[in-house]
């Protein structure tokens, strides 16, 4: 019977390891990307957040925002008990993987003339569906930077701002925080070769990581976050361009979910057999 009890010890603590609570997650209303060529500066309560970066690299004379157009039975059933609760403890793990990754995206079309004069673009999540112009109804914003050069340009954050985060993440108070990615590509109307039909067809795309964003209303980027790869301009002067925006909140967990499937599944296949040979050993011995 000690082997029988050790086992059912090993079972009972196996993930037994202290973990703080997590934050629920909230519900994304709606999203706003604007683009900017000219003098043109965000009109609602994203103004106040973003203004002083917005002022330093995304002014010149002309500007204009384009605006976005409107995701043995004894033996047996101990080993089936074990099984099943390390298949619960999979289930949950993948589900609190699922809710702790969370991304959304917006589009603009225009033509490609357009895009090469492209100062910075403006991605607003709000809390709400009416998109109330109010600091209480942003939950997240990125402000990007653009630098164009000959047939390609590059894209920098300027603003990551987050009151509150779509995935789940620990609830560490005032140091609650999440990790992002931003991201960009670009597709245009072309020709995979010279005698093919005119296609969509993908030009590029780059992402730049933007970690430890505090949920305390704060420019996580106010000294820097780094810029992305080039990314090719479309060719000729007006051909159709889609431009897409796509933001990724990381809850951070505490958890490295690869890891700890890993874990999960070994347990199961070396100890499931265990307990089942224990036990009927036990028993031939009674």
């Amino acid at each position: 019977m000690r082997k029988i009890a050790l086992l059912v010890v090993l079972w009972v603590c196996t993930g037994c390891a202290t973990a703080d609570s997590l934050k629920e997650p909230v519900k994304s209303a709606s999203l706003k990307l604007s683009l900017f060529t000219g003098d043109s500066t965000p009109l609602g309560a994203e103004q106040s957040i973003v203004s002083a970066k917005f002022n330093e690299h995304c002014i010149r004379e002309n500007q204009a925002e384009i605006a976005a157009p409107l995701i043995p039975v004894a033996t047996t059933l101990l080993k089936y008990w074990f099984d099943s609760a390390q298949d619960r403890k999979l289930r949950e793990l993948k589900a609190l993987k699922k809710a702790s990754i969370k991304s959304y995206s917006e589009k603009l079309v225009l033509d490609s003339k357009a895009m090469r004069q492209v100062k910075c673009g403006l991605l607003v999540r709000h809390k709400s569906k009416e998109e109330k112009y109010e600091i209480g109804d942003i939950g997240f914003i990125v402000l990007i930077a653009f630098k164009h050069y000959e047939g390609a340009f590059t894209f920098e954050p300027k603003v990551v701002w987050a009151a509150d985060s779509v995935a789940k993440t620990l609830d560490r108070k005032d140091k609650s925080a999440i990790n992002t990615a931003i991201g960009i590509s670009i597709k245009s109307l072309g020709r995979i070769h010279e005698d093919a039909v005119q296609t969509i067809v993908p030009l590029g795309q780059s992402v730049v990581p933007v970690s430890n964003v505090l949920l305390q209303k704060k420019n996580r980027c106010a000294k820097g976050c780094g810029n992305s790869d080039l990314i090719p301009h479309p060719s000729g002067a007006n051909v159709p361009t889609s431009f897409t925006l796509s933001v990724s909140e990381i809850g951070q967990t505490g958890i490295d979910f690869d890891v700890r499937e890993a874990e999960i599944i070994a347990l199961k296949e070396a100890f499931g057999p265990a307990i089942k040979e224990a036990l009927k050993a036990s028993l031939e011995d009674e």
